[in-house]
C-alpha cells in the first residue's frame, strides 16, 4: 500500500508504475519518479525542461498525439499494449506500453497531463514469440489484464481516500474511496471545497471547527505536512461521520503552492468505539456509585441505631438494602453478559419450554409489582427449543424497557403468535411516546441509552444489547417499531 502519509510527492515517487507530470504547452517536466527515469533512460536534471527536446523520437508518434490531446482539450486516453518507439542505449527499439493521460486542473483549468504507464514490452514479445501456444497465450493475455487492472486500480484500490485541492481550496480530484467514504459522486465533490458549508466540521467534543483549524487550512497557510488529525464532519443528511486527514502542500517548480492533496480515512467505528468505553466508564461509575451510596447509608444507620429505631423503620431500611443489592446484583449480572458474549462464552442450555412457562417464571413478578396492567395474550402454550433462562431475560428486559419508558401507558400487551410456519413471534406493545425515527437504530448498541420527555434513567444500556445477542444466539431476530406519541412495539422471533 502506498504511504498515504508522505502526501503527493510520496505518490509519485514511490508509486509502483511509472508517473510523470508535464505542464504547459511546451510540456515542461514537472514530477517524475524513478520508474519513469529507468524507462526514459534520463536522471532528474530533465526536470523543468520540455519533454519534446529531451526526447525527440516521441514527436510525430501517436503517443505524443494523444498527449497533445490531452492537454488541449481536456480528454483523457486510456491505452493498452501501445507501441512507442524509443531510443535506448543509443539504437531506437519499438517499446509496448500500458498508459493513462489525464488532464491536470488547477482552478478549473488544464495546465499540464499526468501520465501513469506500464511497460509491458516483455509481455508483448512473449505474446507474439508464443502465438502458437494457446494455453501459454491465455496465461500472457492474463498477465497483460492484471497489469491494466493494476494500472486503473493503482488510486482505486486505496483504502484511504485521496482527494486533491488546488491553491484556492477547490477539490479537483477524488478516488473512488474518497467517494465512498464523504458519499458523495465525483462531480458532487470537484463542486465544493474542503471547507463547504453544507458539510459541518467539527471539533471531536462536537464543537464547530474553526475555518483556521482544518487540517488543508493548516497545510494551505504554513505549507508544512499535517498528519493524522481526527475531524468530524455532519453532512446535511445522515450521520457524523469521523475521519482521520493527513495533508501535504504542492508546489511548483518555483517553489509556489499550487495546491495540496489530503489522504484520509473513516475512523467514525474507532471513535464511536472509544467515545462508547470513555460514556461506559463514566456510566457505569455512576451507576454502581448509587446502589452501593444507598446500601451503605442503609447499613450504616442500622448499625448505629439499630436498638433505637422502631421495627417499622427496621424493616424499610431492610427493604431498601435488598433493593440496593438486587440492583447492584443486576448491574454486575449485565456486565457479565455482556463479557461473556464479547468472549463468545454465553452458553445456552435448550430444552422445550412453553412461552407461557417462561413467562410465569421471569415476568410474573413485574405483573404482580407494576401500577400498569400487563396482558399477556395469543398462543400463550407454543412451544420452543429455547434457553429458558436467557429468553426469559429477553422478555423481562423488554416488559420492563415498556413499563419504564411509557410510564403513561395504561396496558402492556405481550402476544405471542405463530409465523412463517416454523417462527414463534413474541412483541411487547406499549402506547407510550413513541421513538424518533433517527434513535431507532440505535437501540440494540451496546452502552445506548434513551430518554424520555428528556428525563434520563438508570441502567448501563446493555440490556437490549445483551437481548439481542441472546436472539441471535437462539438463530431468532429482534426489532421494534415505534411511531412518535403512538407508542412502541419490540418484537423478536425463535424457531419453534
Amino acid at each position: 500500500m502506498i504511504d498515504s502519509e508522505r502526501g503527493f510527492e510520496n505518490l509519485i515517487s514511490q508509486a509502483p508504475v511509472a508517473i510523470l507530470l508535464t505542464k504547459g504547452e511546451d510540456y515542461i517536466v514537472s514530477k517524475i519518479n524513478s520508474t519513469m527515469l529507468a524507462i526514459l533512460q534520463k536522471d532528474e536534471t530533465i526536470i523543468g525542461k520540455p519533454l519534446f527536446e529531451l526526447i525527440p523520437e516521441l514527436k510525430g508518434q501517436p503517443v505524443a498525439k494523444m498527449l497533445i490531446e490531452t492537454y488541449e482539450y481536456g480528454v483523457s486516453h486510456v491505452e493498452t499494449s501501445h507501441p512507442v518507439t524509443l531510443v535506448r542505449d543509443g539504437e531506437a527499439q519499438e517499446c509496448f506500453f500500458n498508459y493513462n493521460f489525464t488532464p491536470y486542473l488547477e482552478n478549473g483549468k488544464v495546465i499540464g497531463v499526468i501520465d501513469v504507464a506500464v511497460e509491458v514490452t516483455d509481455q508483448v514479445l512473449a505474446i507474439r514469440d508464443h502465438e502458437n501456444t494457446i494455453a501459454e497465450k491465455v496465461v500472457l493475455e492474463e498477465t497483460l489484464r492484471n497489469s491494466e487492472k493494476r494500472l486503473q486500480g493503482i488510486l482505486e484500490t486505496m483504502a484511504e481516500g485521496v482527494g486533491i485541492v488546488d491553491s484556492m481550496g477547490q477539490m479537483v480530484y477524488a478516488n473512488p474511496m474518497a467517494q465512498q467514504i464523504l458519499g458523495l459522486t465525483l462531480s458532487d465533490i470537484e463542486d465544493r471545497t474542503y471547507n463547504d458549508p453544507r458539510w459541518q466540521n467539527l471539533r471531536l467534543d462536537g464543537t464547530p471547527l474553526p475555518h483556521e483549524e482544518h487540517p488543508m487550512t493548516i497545510m494551505m497557510t504554513t505549507g508544512k505536512n499535517v498528519f493524522d488529525r481526527e475531524i468530524g464532519v455532519q453532512p446535511p443528511e445522515g450521520d457524523r461521520q469521523y475521519i482521520s486527514i493527513n495533508a501535504a502542500p504542492i508546489f511548483d517548480e518555483n517553489g509556489n503552492l499550487t495546491g495540496g492533496i489530503g489522504t484520509f480515512m473513516n475512523v467514525t467505528s474507532r471513535r464511536l468505539i472509544s467515545q462508547g468505553k470513555d460514556d461506559f466508564i463514566s456510566i457505569a461509575s455512576h451507576e454502581i456509585k448509587n446502589p452501593v451510596t444507598s446500601l451503605k447509608a442503609s447499613l450504616q444507620l442500622l448499625e448505629r441505631a439499630h436498638s433505637r429505631l422502631p421495627e417499622e423503620s427496621r424493616t424499610k431500611l431492610i427493604s431498601q438494602s435488598l433493593r440496593s443489592l438486587e440492583n447492584l446484583s443486576r448491574l454486575i449480572h449485565d456486565l457479565l453478559d455482556a463479557s461473556r458474549m464479547e468472549q463468545g462464552q454465553l452458553r445456552m442450555q435448550k430444552s422445550a419450554v412453553s412461552i407461557d412457562e417462561i413467562f410465569d417464571d421471569c415476568c410474573s413478578h413485574i405483573a404482580r409489582s407494576s401500577r400498569q396492567r400487563l396482558i399477556f395474550e395469543g398462543e400463550k402454550h407454543l412451544i420452543v427449543n429455547a434457553d429458558g433462562q436467557q429468553i426469559g431475560q429477553v422478555l423481562s428486559n423488554l416488559i420492563s424497557n415498556a413499563i419504564k419508558y411509557a410510564p403513561d401507558s395504561a396496558e402492556i400487551i405481550v402476544n405471542v403468535s405463530q409465523i412463517k410456519g416454523d417462527q414463534i413471534k413474541i412483541c411487547v406493545k406499549d402506547s407510550g411516546p413513541g421513538i424518533p425515527p433517527e434513535k431507532l437504530n440505535h437501540l440494540f448498541d451496546r452502552y445506548y441509552r434513551t430518554n424520555y420527555e428528556g428525563q434520563k434513567y438508570t441502567g448501563l444500556g446493555l440490556g437490549l444489547y445483551i437481548s439481542a445477542e441472546i436472539v441471535k444466539n437462539h438463530d431468532g431476530e429482534i426489532g421494534v417499531e415505534s411511531e412518535v406519541d403512538k407508542g412502541s412495539t419490540f418484537w423478536f422471533t425463535l424457531p419453534s
